[in-house]
């Protein structure tokens, strides 16, 4: 059963919660796209800069995540959650104070994108594990479709917004809304009255640290869906490498044409959680992560084939950004899958774990794609993570995830 549109904003504190997430959301989008401007556009960087950069975005917090993880499941998440947006704000606000001064570097950005790497794990694996105290049962999968849906409105008019405010502003100014997002949300977080958690007196010790990846080996479906993502994960950051440097060089895009195309992205995820729930129901939860992957993927083989006259490659590119509704409705299905096989006692260490997976193939795939980058090109770094994006449909195909009916288990105990 699927919960009524309207029933999940009855929920107590989730409209808080929502409120404080659209703002984060929907700044993080503009401040994403400045902050690879600024390196590109404002600082001139490289390839091998730019994986640089990624690898100071992605490492501390695949260093980060088994420990996350147990803050999760042993402290307040909620004022965790807003610790950390605190600290973003800050870490943030040093680029346009660094620019307005002309002393911004391309070093600071890289100790920038450290303190945004370790605060994104600490929050995504504390988020992910609060939203199931909030909601349960068929409100889960309705909760979660209305905040990936919320991302995509963001993604869709922050990427707009951003283009044309790093036209206008340069890209450390337009940071500055990235910062504000943050302090926007810490606020909403900390309104929320909700009743304390027991605080646990017992030492930590490395076993309970990494207690959530026995919890994933010993259950087929969360083992499949860890090796999806590594790979997953994997191939986007490949991507990740050479993505802008291949829109400003090889297709000659300007910062107030890639906001809006970018957009068009938000607006395909968007319409993807809005029949992300009908679909499962369709289709059976497996075969619609498997449909969905693939949908997806159709889109970064458009971008590899994209090129020709100006109108052509912006006709392209708008295509590619239509079919990010599959990796909504994907992302949708495995939030709720992992949230619902897990208890609350373990749910922030199989988040940890989880993470802690992802993070060390996004490392891999930053150091794969500064390799390849001056070797086979920038296309060519994009076909060899198009091969990668095709195997996860596969992998789910010829696993226990491609029998997973259209309803979603109850929590197992920990």
């Amino acid at each position: 059963m699927i919960l009524s549109r309207q029933s999940v904003w009855r929920v107590p504190h989730f409209p808080l919660l929502w409120a404080g997430q659209a703002t984060s959301l929907f700044g993080s989008w503009i401040g994403g796209l400045a902050f690879d401007l600024a390196a590109i556009l404002t600082l001139h960087a490289g390839p091998a800069q730019m994986a640089v950069l990624n690898g100071a975005l992605y490492l501390p917090g695949a260093l980060l995540a088994p420990w996350s993880g147990i803050l999760a499941d042993r402290v307040s998440q909620r004022h965790l959650l807003a610790a950390v947006d605190l600290a973003r704000a800050l870490a943030l606000l040093s680029i346009p104070v660094a620019a307005l001064q002309h002393a911004l570097t391309l070093t600071q950005l890289d100790i920038v994108a450290v303190l945004l790497s370790a605060g994104r794990t600490l929050f995504d694996v504390s988020f992910r594990a609060y939203v199931p105290t909030l909601l349960s049962g068929p409100a889960l999968l309705r909760g979660n479709a209305v905040l990936e849906g919320t991302g995509a409105v963001a993604e869709a008019g922050g990427f707009a917004l951003g283009g044309v405010l790093v036209q206008l502003l340069t890209a450390p100014l337009t940071i500055a809304a990235d910062a504000v997002s943050f302090l926007l949300s810490a606020v909403s977080l900390l309104a929320i009255r909700s009743s304390p958690r027991a605080q646990v007196e017992t030492a930590i010790s490395w076993r309970e640290i990494v207690a959530g990846w026995p919890f994933i080996r010993q259950r087929p479906v969360l083992r499949v869906l860890t090796g999806a993502a590594f790979l997953w994960d994997l191939a986007s950051s490949m991507i990740g490498v050479v993505i802008m440097l291949f829109f400003v060089r090889d297709l000659h895009l300007h910062p107030a044409e890639m906001g809006p195309l970018f957009g068009i992205g938000g607006v395909s995820s968007f319409l993807g959680a809005l029949v992300a729930g009908r679909v499962i129901q369709r289709l059976g939860l497996g075969r619609a992560l498997i449909a969905s992957q693939f949908v997806n993927n159709l889109g970064l083989l458009v971008l590899v084939l994209t090129g020709g006259p100006a109108a052509l490659v912006l006709v392209l590119v708008g295509l590619e950004q239509t079919t990010d509704g599959g990796r909504a409705i994907y992302e949708i299905g495995v939030t709720t899958l992992l949230q619902q096989e897990t208890s609350d006692t373990i749910r922030g260490r199989v988040f940890g774990a989880y993470e802690t997976a992802r993070s060390a193939a996004m490392v891999l795939g930053l150091i794969a794609g500064g390799i390849l980058g001056p070797v086979v090109g920038l296309r060519g770094v994009l076909v060899v993570a198009l091969a990668l994006y095709l195997l996860v449909p596969a992998l789910l195909a010829l696993s226990p995830v491609s029998r997973a009916g259209a309803s979603l288990a109850a929590p197992s105990s920990s």
